[in-house]
């Protein structure tokens, strides 16, 4: 029982542990990342980040985060549940390549979540459109405009 403990213990404490460490490395460099990104403060902050922040932010929190995570897992389930671990060497090393790719992928996925929001944003800045400047297919109905548009099935009027 007690060595069930002390691996859940570790398994929740040092992920933790590994994202404030991660928010820091982030702060080094001169990203304004809240050591709690958890509360509505954290999630507005997270979002106003660019491209290239949001991408390390997702390869230092996520991607390094899981290596972290499941090579301990790894020495936890070898150490105190006695699975044998022949092939343990080649596992580290496809979650070294594996996990920093998908954090990678995640913070690109989350950069452009951040682009879309700051478009969505400065266009509700800027306020309403004028609706009578568009036809219904999205085209600009300026008069002497030579393109007149297609309908669904890319046949000219």
């Amino acid at each position: 029982m007690a060595r069930f403990f002390i691996a859940g213990v570790v398994l929740l404490a040092v992920p933790l542990l590994w994202l404030c460490i991660a928010t820091l490395l982030m702060r080094l460099f001169g990203a304004r990342v809240p050591l709690l990104p958890f509360t509505k403060e954290g999630r507005r902050a997270v979002q106003l980040l660019t491209f290239s922040q949001s991408v390390w932010q997702g390869v230092l929190s996520f991607g390094c985060g899981m290596f972290i995570a499941m090579t301990l897992f790894e020495y936890l389930s070898w150490r105190y549940w006695n699975i044998p671990s022949t092939d343990f060497p080649i596992r580290i090393r496809v979650y070294a390549v594996l996990w920093p790719a998908v954090g990678l992928f995640v913070g690109l996925l989350h950069a452009d979540q951040n682009r879309k929001r700051r478009t969505s944003v400065e266009l509700s800045e800027q306020g309403p459109q004028k609706i009578s400047d568009w036809d219904e297919n999205g085209f600009s109905s300026e008069k002497g405009s030579d393109f007149q548009g297609s309908d669904a099935r890319g046949r000219r009027p």
